[in-house]
């Protein structure tokens, strides 16, 4: 078992896991700067869907061109494994941000932008889970067997 977890350790200690992270913020900053330029012409909320939409695009190019490389499935199974991996992502995110800011920070009194701070956090712990489910799932190098 220690090998398996030094394994697993390595992994966040990679130059892959250093592309994956830059390129996620990269993705969040084309969110973020899509939203800023949709809002005018779409609204706050219709602009937080669109921007998001947009970022995820770019950060399964970023994924699969600067950090994994094309994997050995079919591009529709790669756009299917994407989504699966993002969305146990949002998940991850909104439990976090949500247990944290609703119960974990109430009880030990932390009050300065609790919510704020809770949502920072939840957006950083799928960054793990989302690297790895990348790389083994959706761009995998394994052959794919029928």
């Amino acid at each position: 078992m220690d090998k398996a977890i030094k394994k697993l350790v390595s992994e966040f200690y990679s130059v892959e896991f250093l592309r994956f992270f830059c390129s996620a913020l990269a993705a969040a900053a084309v969110n973020f700067i899509a939203r800023f330029l949709l809002d005018p012409y779409l609204g706050y909320n219709k602009a937080i869907i669109v921007s998001y939409l947009i970022g995820t695009v770019f950060a399964f190019f970023l994924y699969q061109h600067e950090v994994f490389g094309k994997g050995a499935r079919p591009l529709w199974q790669e756009i299917g494994l994407f989504v699966f991996v993002t969305l146990a992502a949002i998940a991850q995110t909104l439990i976090v941000s949500v247990v944290l800011a609703d119960h974990v920070f109430p009880a030990i009194g932390w009050q300065w932008y609790g919510k704020e701070v809770a949502h920072v956090i939840g957006m950083g712990v799928p960054m793990f889970s989302s690297f790895l489910g990348h790389k083994y799932l959706t761009f995998s190098h394994e052959p794919v067997e029928n």
